[in-house]
């Protein structure tokens, strides 16, 4: 790992330093997913001249299809330890995709979208003269991809959240940071288009939990039942809303809705007051939902929650195991601190009188300050001046 980190980083301090303008040319390169990219693009280029994309999924379909020995040497291989072999260097590469490749070369400074497989390839064979920056999610710090990206190879990293960054940076070994590269690592949450969203609410919504997305062990069904179940004891008009796909019969989590959340459901007599939604347009779905759940083990930014609380709905927030001791959600929304709490039965803020209050007082203002904090216009702009600083590093 040192050796690669200073051949990498080495071949980059031979580039004189540069000052960057609106015609410097930005790459934009992401693998397969662009969910969280358009609107940033569109937002970039009312700032900047220059700008230009490439999905690397199409380039690593042909490295795998060349040979999936070389495909495994590209990204776990240490540098050090293929440089010599032909076959793994940026002249073959060039042959098999020389589209991004001549992009990478025209490029001044590339913004790569997720930390994985595209970053790893990224640090180790992007031309020495381009610069990089790597924007890092959720779920990259929870799989082994950042470990091989080669940190001497990448000029700046961009975090979605404080949480995330803490991971990845406890994760990754700590003789590639130094108070110079502290510098160019920032959190700047997602850019999204919230514009199709309002704070309008249908009838009724102020007995309405809603939870989107629920088919996954980490979505943490179980707790949404549990909190759903203590009001409904409470106050028979209660429901409980649940948007996206079903459980997989064919998937791991299948065994967790048959097993666990299934029989709770019918346990409690549940069946009739239980609405399994499907697939939704989200912001029409939230104009019936009072309140959004996040009940989650783990999450980043949890975009379902953020459109939950910009409609106006009021937040229910099961603190997220696995990322609470570095900080997790509190430290990423500190203005919901209200409305996280450790456990079902204890959470004194859980019952109809205390929803509904915080209901009639708190959902405007809290729905302001989401979406003042993910303004595709400031957000942009940040993450744009700070691009523009990596380049002049």
């Amino acid at each position: 790992m040192s050796i690669d980190y200073e051949l990498r980083k080495n071949s980059k301090k031979k580039i004189e330093k540069r000052e960057f303008n609106p015609n410097k040319k930005i790459l934009f390169v992401t693998d397969a997913n662009w969910n969280f990219l358009t609107t940033l693009i569109s937002e970039f280029e009312c700032l900047h001249h220059n700008i230009d994309v490439y999905d690397y999924s199409s380039f690593s379909k042909k490295i795998k299809s060349q040979n999936k020995n070389i495909y495994a040497k590209v990204l776990y291989s240490p540098l050090c330890a293929t440089i010599e072999e032909d076959e793994i260097s940026r002249n073959n590469f060039k042959k098999l995709d020389p589209v991004f490749f001549e992009k990478l070369e025209n490029a001044d400074i590339v913004f790569c979208e997720w930390g994985n497989e595209t970053a790893v390839f990224l640090s180790k064979f992007a031309p020495p003269s381009t610069k990089i920056v790597v924007r890092v999610h959720s779920y990259e710090v929870f799989t082994f991809w950042h470990l091989f990206i080669n940190l001497g190879g990448i000029d700046g990293f961009i975090f979605v959240a404080p949480h995330i960054r803490d991971i990845f940076l406890k994760n990754a070994s700590s003789i590639h940071y130094n108070h110079e590269m502290n510098k160019y690592i920032k959190v700047f949450p997602n850019v999204k288009d919230y514009s199709a969203i309002t704070t309008y609410k249908t009838e009724g919504s102020d007995f309405i939990l809603g939870l989107a997305g629920f088919n996954k062990i980490n979505k943490g069904l179980i707790k949404a039942l549990k909190i759903f179940h203590k009001l409904y004891i409470e106050d028979n008009r209660w429901r409980l809303r649940l948007a996206g796909d079903h459980f997989e019969t064919d998937s791991l989590d299948y065994g967790y809705w048959k097993n666990v959340c299934e029989p709770y459901i019918l346990d409690n007599n549940l069946e009739e007051v239980i609405i399994f939604d499907g697939y939704q347009n989200i912001p029409k779905w939230l104009e019936g939902i009072g309140f959004i759940l996040s009940v989650s083990n783990r999450e980043g930014t949890h975009e379902a929650l953020v459109e939950g609380v910009s409609s106006g709905s009021i937040p229910l927030i099961v603190d997220w195991e696995m990322v609470k001791r570095f900080g997790g959600v509190s430290k990423l929304y500190p203005f919901l601190k209200d409305y996280i709490f450790e456990d079902v039965k204890d959470s004194n803020l859980i019952n109809t009188k205390n929803l509904h209050n915080h209901y009639s007082i708190e959902r405007i203002s809290l729905s302001q300050k989401m979406q003042l904090m993910h303004d595709p216009k400031k957000v942009s702009k940040n993450i744009y001046e700070f691009m523009g600083n990596v380049y002049e590093a």
